[in-house]
């Protein structure tokens, strides 16, 4: 990563600052989750179906009435570092709490499983989470 007249840390900085090799992942959604790794998959979870940045929708595949992520489980490793044993770890997790919904359809030709987000407990949970964040705030404050 030698660039010509760059010392070894400003050569890192700059890889740093082009390198787009990040996963972004909210601290509210480790929050609601429970966990780190199920935060990770959720915070992957709902970048896929939000919008990209031209306003076009990420997922294509859609099933009774439902948009999905088709994903299969050792294709999380090479997206966000996640194994197939802590992805079925963490998806349980995420559907126990109602975070999202789970199908299992054929893929080409494998069956797999379809993830899609519950959009009403997910934006319920974040207004919960966000009032006692809030709630703690104004207490520390008034110490």
């Amino acid at each position: 990563m030698k660039i010509d007249n760059l010392t070894p840390y400003q050569a890192f900085v700059a890889w740093e600052q082009s390198s787009k090799d990040s996963i972004n992942v909210r601290r509210i959604f480790v929050d609601l989750a429970g966990d780190l790794v199920a935060g990770v998959i959720l915070s992957q979870v709902v970048y896929w179906h939000l919008p990209d940045r031209l306003g076009k929708q990420r997922l294509r595949v859609e099933k009774n009435g439902r948009k999905w992520l088709v994903k299969r489980r050792k294709d999380w490793w090479e997206e966000c570092r996640v194994s197939p044993k802590q992805f079925d770890r963490a998806i349980a997790r995420l559907k126990a709490r109602g975070l999202v919904t789970l199908g299992k359809w054929k893929f080409r030709g494998s069956p797999t499983t379809y993830i899609s987000l519950n959009w009403p407990t997910f934006h319920d949970l974040i207004c919960l989470e966000e009032e006692k964040r809030q709630t703690r705030n104004q207490t520390v404050e008034k110490k």
